[in-house]
């Protein structure tokens, strides 16, 4: 870790031993985490317990809620319509697991749009602040 802090420190950011210090804290600790928590890489232990999988809501439970199914079949009635009882009713439950997929991925995209811009606008707050300024300078 304090090879790869000093490669980047040197290189890209020409970092005083303090912060050289601290950028190798941080890096062994990413590389810690890493060697721990990967599976394909050591078969590591696996000891975050207690977390939920995600914020956003899992495909299977999504395809079994009563809104999910009202909003797709909503979406696509048009296409349903024409269709007879017995291939309405496999149609639908073909949309609703290929929508609830899209769902998913529509919420983890929303969520990191999310973040992105409050990294953002955190990160502009602090270039006009005095200490922007002052890092400006360094």
């Amino acid at each position: 870790a304090a090879g790869v802090a000093w490669v980047i420190g040197k290189i890209t950011l020409g970092l005083r031993s303090d912060y050289l210090a601290i950028a190798t804290l941080g890096i062994s600790e990413i590389t810690i985490a890493v060697l721990k928590n990967e599976d394909w890489l050591a078969r590591g232990v696996k000891n975050v317990v207690g977390m939920d999988r995600r914020p956003v809501p899992v495909e299977l439970d999504l395809q079994s809620t009563p809104w999910f199914i009202d909003m797709v079949s909503s979406l696509f009635s048009g296409r349903l319509s024409g269709l007879a009882e017995g291939a309405q009713a496999k149609a639908l439950n073909d949309l609703v697991i290929q929508s609830s997929s899209i769902f998913v991925k529509l919420c983890f995209t929303g969520l990191f749009t999310v973040i992105l811009l409050v990294v953002l606008w955190l990160s502009i707050r602090a270039l006009n602040s005095p200490w922007g300024r002052m890092m400006r300078a360094i």
